[in-house]
């Protein structure tokens, strides 16, 4: 009964299939910026997005061109044909079926001409090859920016803060040179007690204005839209 429904093919192209939606599924989780709590749409194994809507939703994005779109539609179509057709039990049946002998056959390298099965098991072989590749890329290339938007947020952070110390530390020197010494004639101590409270009031003040409020929150936002990447999907 086996070797009638050919498992073992069925089989790799089923792994084939799953390998590379469990790829997809991270870079979609890159792309919409998905917490770990919040995959549940991608990871649940009934009642999740199909796989198709989730290509077709990096298409829309802008993540997948119209090849890559194609190529991984095309691989996705002979799996459907493999797990829910009982008669598809070789690609020769499946390209007939499907009608994608000249799709599959692009990805053909050297071909037997005796041996058509051979040749488009090769050919799909290569098909989720490339495709496998293409994602592995986006995915490493989307965490490279998202690393570096980390490292930039960081570096900018750090820079604020260098800014505020040293604002802080001149302030300080300013205040404790308005300190009463003593040989102060009256004006100069009037001078320096209103020099000091201008000062403290306007650094107090400057927390407190509408435009470092906006700021604190545009940060803040800048901050949650950096994602945490978790790339388990168990």
């Amino acid at each position: 009964m086996d070797s009638v429904l050919n498992l073992e093919l069925r089989s790799e192209v089923l792994n084939y299939a799953l390998h590379l939606e469990k790829n997809i599924n991270i870079l979609l989780v890159l792309y919409l910026n998905l917490e770990k709590d919040k995959k549940r749409a991608l990871t649940k194994k009934s009642g999740g997005i199909p796989f198709r809507s989730k290509i077709d939703l990096l298409f829309d994005i802008g993540v997948l061109d119209s090849k890559e779109w194609a190529d991984i539609n095309l691989i996705m179509e002979f799996r459907n044909a493999f797990m829910h057709n009982i008669d598809c039990s070789s690609f020769s049946i499946a390209v007939d079926v499907l009608n994608k002998r000249k799709e599959l056959m692009k990805f053909a390298d050297d071909t037997d001409l005796r041996d058509d099965e051979f040749n488009f098991v090769q050919a799909y072989r290569k098909l989720n090859m490339v495709s496998l590749q293409v994602i592995m890329s986006k995915v490493q290339r989307k965490s490279i920016l998202i690393r570096e938007a980390k490292e930039v947020i960081a570096e900018s952070l750090e820079w604020g803060k260098f800014v505020i110390k040293k604002d802080a530390d001149l302030f300080d020197q300013i205040l404790e040179i308005c300190d009463p010494h003593d040989g102060d004639t009256v004006s100069m101590i009037e001078f320096k007690t209103n020099l000091s409270n201008f000062i403290q009031e306007h650094y107090r003040a400057s927390f407190e204005t509408e435009e470092y409020k906006a700021l604190l929150v545009r940060l803040q936002e800048k901050l949650k839209s950096v994602p945490t990447v978790n790339f388990s999907f168990k």
